[in-house]
Formats: structure tokens, C-alpha cells, sequence
């Protein structure tokens, strides 16, 4: 048996989707708030309890409008975590903002709120949350005390969709929170994403930032910021309306497709609880619920050497269980871009704006995306598929 990755692809609901938003509206794209994306935004912001929503045309667009709603200026500091997709961090060089990377737990990757307070200055203006595979921290806690600081916090809802801290949404906390939904998320139109916020500004900057014409006419009500509404920030981050079309479709099905996953997800982890001595599944935490779950980590034993674990890694890919050891991308405290003040924006000269660029250590990171493998996205595939799939992982598991 061999895994085949599917979920890069349209599914037949997908296609339904889109047949059907052809036929009934048939709108190559939207210039104003209107359409299937009044409606979606409306729908994610009952979802979220938020008073705004705004599309645009990626998760990475969605962190550079947060940053630019927040009015980052050269020389203040964000922290983001060093465990995460490097969209948390590219961005804010685009704003000339100095990057503070921030450790995270060894045994869940989530970001350390410890490791945060201890690097957070009076230079700090926000800190980036990452959700890890639908697991979270106490955001209640971690809020009031970004909140005591004076630092706004922006939360990544990208892997949690769905997902609840003590009955309440991840997404919700935030002073804003970006999501993507795109690539292969539970609810991915191809490409796109969303920025949710309470605060009427920071929507109306974004709106300046990404919208131009009919929609910033429509919403930004500021007297200040109409003044320049004809022509905005110059910046056209919106999403298609074939992305909306299928991104909503799953959105209508949302439910549905959590459940898909969390059964396949369970039996993952009942077969990989009967070896502990070799693996640890995913932490279950009573109040909280991981939602779409966008990644399954197992954790290796401490006790295991290194060679020892990615002989493993291979022994599951020569199977066919298609595992990956660590996590799909790099940690960002390792990537020169971020420490280098010769770093390519200035073709080869310094970049002037890294005024307090630092190496980070972060061991924390380094040790739990060692420990870590990787295993597939498991959705739609057929229950005995994912039997199969588990026997075979018991039978590596049980002679290694």
C-alpha cells in the first residue's frame, strides 16, 4: 500500500461548488462589498463573533495587512515564533521591522509565552500566536498579558479552524487574526485567506490597503482615510471569486469535514498510543478542541538517538506511509534572511532597516522539530484505507 497525497486537488464537492456559483452568479471578480464575498465574510464573522471581515488573496497577505493595519514603522519590534510558517515573519521586512523570534514548548511547538515575555521591550508593538495543529496555549491568560504590555496580539488561525479554548473560538482573541485558506487547508479555495478585527481602523486601513474604488468607497467611512479612497495604498490583495466559491462551499460543510478528520486523526492515534516507548500522539487537553487540525505531529521518544529515529522515518516511507521527519518548513531563527543585514533587498548592500537583528537560539524549537514526524493530511480517504494504513504503521511500530 502506498498513500497518495489528495489534498492539493479539487474534490467532487469542490467542483460542485464551482458549477454552481457559475450558474447562479457567474462573477469574474468583485470590485465592491458585495456578492458571495458580503455573504462569506458575514458568515465567518457570526462564526468568530467579530464585527469585521475582510478576504484577500492569501494567509501571507492577510499578516502583511495586520502588520500595515497596525501602522508598524521601521525599528519596532514584532515577536513571532521561530516554530512556523516563515509568512509570520517575511512581511514585516517589507515594513523594515526588526524581528524578534520567539522559542516554544518542546513538547506541543506552541510558542512560549514565557520565552515572549522575557524578550518582549518597549520597542515591542505586537506578538504573532500560532495555533500548532489546532493546539493552543491559554489564550485567555496570554491575552491580559500582552494586553498589560501594551502589545497587540495577532493570532494565526491557519491550522485551528474550528478549534476552542474553554468554549471559546480560537480566533476570537486576538486584537486581529489572519487565516489562511488556501493551499491545503480544510478550507482552501486554491488560494486566498481572511483578516477578522473588532477594530474599526484596523478595517478600514486594510480595506485602504488591498481594496480600491467601488469597496473602500463602500466602507471606509473615516473622514480622514476617504480622502484618499479613489486610488488607496496601491495594493490589490483580494480574492478570485472561483477561490470564495469553493473556499464557502466547505465552509457550508465545515462540520462535516472536522468530523471527517478527527475520526481518521483518532484512529491514528489509538495505534500510535500502543507505543509509547517509540511515539507519543498529539496532546488531548479536555477544554480545548483542536477544529480543523492542520497537521499531525507524533512525538519520538527522548530516549531515541537520532539515527535511530530517521531510520525509522525511512522504514515508514519505504511502506508507503508517506512521513516526514520534523515539520514541512525551516524554522525561521535558522533562515539567514531574518539574521542577515546583507540580506537582498538592497541587491548586495546592508539592509539599513535591521537595526537590532539578533541570532536567536530557540532550543526549544530545535529539540521539539527533531523529535517530531510528520503525517499526512487525512480527510476524505475511506475508513478502511485508513485501517490499512494504521495496521501497517502497528506492524513498522511493533518490530522496530
Amino acid at each position: 500500500m502506498h498513500f497518495v497525497p489528495r489534498n492539493n486537488m479539487y474534490t467532487k464537492d469542490d467542483i460542485i461548488s464551482i458549477l454552481s456559483f457559475l450558474n447562479d452568479n457567474n462573477i469574474l471578480s468583485y470590485y465592491g462589498d458585495e456578492g458571495l464575498q458580503h455573504t462569506y465574510e458575514e458568515k465567518i464573522k457570526d462564526y468568530l463573533g467579530s464585527k469585521h471581515v475582510i478576504l484577500v488573496n492569501s494567509g501571507t497577505n492577510a499578516l502583511f495587512a495586520a502588520y500595515f493595519a497596525l501602522g508598524i514603522m521601521p525599528g519596532d519590534e514584532v515577536i513571532v515564533p521561530a516554530f512556523s510558517f516563515y509568512a509570520v515573519a517575511s512581511p514585516l521586512l517589507l515594513l523594515h521591522a526588526n524581528i524578534v523570534m520567539a522559542d516554544c514548548d518542546c513538547d506541543t511547538g506552541l510558542i512560549s509565552m514565557q520565552d515572549v515575555l522575557y524578550k518582549a521591550s518597549d520597542r515591542t508593538k505586537a506578538v504573532v500566536v500560532n495555533h500548532i495543529a489546532g493546539d493552543s496555549i491559554d489564550m485567555h491568560l496570554f491575552v491580559e498579558r500582552m494586553h498589560k504590555m501594551g502589545i497587540t496580539v495577532i493570532e494565526d488561525l491557519s491550522l485551528a479552524f474550528g478549534g476552542e479554548d474553554h468554549g471559546c473560538r480560537l480566533g476570537s482573541f486576538g486584537d486581529l487574526t489572519c487565516c489562511s485558506l488556501g493551499s491545503t487547508k480544510l478550507l482552501s479555495g486554491g488560494q486566498g485567506g481572511f483578516i477578522s478585527t473588532n477594530n474599526r481602523e484596523y478595517f478600514e486601513r486594510i480595506i485602504m490597503l488591498g481594496c480600491f474604488g467601488r469597496r473602500a468607497h463602500q466602507n471606509v467611512l473615516n473622514p480622514f482615510y476617504r480622502q484618499f479612497v479613489n486610488v488607496s495604498y496601491g495594493l490589490n490583495i483580494r480574492m478570485q471569486s472561483i477561490a470564495i466559491a469553493v473556499s464557502y462551499g466547505r465552509f457550508q460543510r465545515l462540520e462535516e469535514l472536522i468530523r471527517m478528520r478527527h475520526e481518521r486523526y483518532s484512529m491514528l492515534s489509538k495505534c500510535i498510543s500502543e507505543h509509547t516507548s517509540i511515539l507519543s500522539p498529539p496532546r488531548r487537553v479536555t477544554e480545548k478542541f483542536r477544529g480543523s487540525w492542520h497537521g499531525y505531529y507524533a512525538l519520538c521518544n527522548d530516549d531515541i538517538p537520532e539515527d535511530s529515529r530517521l531510520h525509522l522515518v525511512n522504514l515508514m516511507n519505504t511502506s508507503g506511509l508517506y512521513v516526514t521527519k520534523g515539520a514541512h518548513y525551516p524554522l525561521l531563527h535558522k533562515e539567514k534572511l531574518f539574521y542577515l543585514q546583507k540580506d537582498g533587498f538592497y541587491r548586495t548592500k546592508d539592509n539599513p532597516f535591521k537595526t537590532n537583528v539578533r541570532l536567536y537560539s530557540c532550543e526549544n524549537a530545535i529539540r521539539y522539530n527533531n523529535r517530531i514526524i510528520s503525517f499526512p493530511l487525512f480527510l476524505d480517504e475511506e475508513m478502511d484505507f485508513i485501517e490499512s494504513y494504521c495496521n501497517k504503521l502497528n506492524d513498522i511500530l511493533a518490530h522496530f
